[in-house]
Formats: structure tokens, C-alpha cells, sequence
């Protein structure tokens, strides 16, 4: 683990924006991830996630990955009554990059 509960500032296309890492983790061969912790009923599957990015409905993911350069997402939604779930994204992916770079736009 490299931190939690990390803010940044960051300006996007001339857009300052700014928030806050749940955690950002160093993997063995030094790729960074961010962690992001969900506590609400509904998450969607990796394919949803990247088609909520495409489709401009979800900018959570774009500026965390525009901010920090890093190559995999987590999300993990940890409810007590429900079933824990744990979405990864990597970032390098053809269909990732596109919809990231249509997102940025």
C-alpha cells in the first residue's frame, strides 16, 4: 500500500479537479492501482463500468486515471448484508484506453 485517503489537484483541459484516493497500492513489479471502496447496493461489472466511461456517465474513473497514470482500478463494495464484490479495470486494455481517451474529451 502506497497511501489512503490521499487528495489531489489536478487540472484537466484547463479544468481543475480535485478529489480524493481510497487507497493506491504498489504491486510487486512497481504498477500502481487505485482501490475505491463502494458501499451502495449496486455495482456494475467491469464491461458496464467501461461503457458508463465511453458514454461520458462516469468521470470517477477517467480523472482518477488521468491524475494518477496508473494502470488497474479496483472497486470493492463492501455492505455487511450484501455479497462482497471486487470489480478490476486495467487500463491498458484496447477497449479501456479508447473509452478513456473518449471520456477525456
Amino acid at each position: 500500500m502506497v497511501s489512503v485517503e490521499e487528495n489531489f489537484t489536478d487540472t484537466i483541459k484547463g479544468i481543475k479537479v480535485c478529489g480524493r484516493y481510497d487507497r493506491i497500492d504498489r504491486l510487486p513489479d512497481g504498477i500502481e492501482r487505485i482501490v475505491d471502496y463502494k458501499t451502495g447496493k449496486n455495482i456494475p461489472g467491469r464491461a458496464g463500468l467501461i461503457n458508463a466511461v465511453e458514454r461520458g456517465e462516469n468521470f470517477q474513473i477517467p480523472v482518477y486515471g488521468w491524475v494518477r497514470k496508473c494502470r488497474y482500478f479496483n472497486i470493492y463494495r463492501l455492505r455487511y448484508d450484501r455479497e462482497k464484490i471486487c470489480v478490476s479495470i486495467d487500463f491498458s486494455g484496447e477497449k479501456e484506453r479508447k473509452a478513456m481517451e473518449k471520456a477525456m474529451e
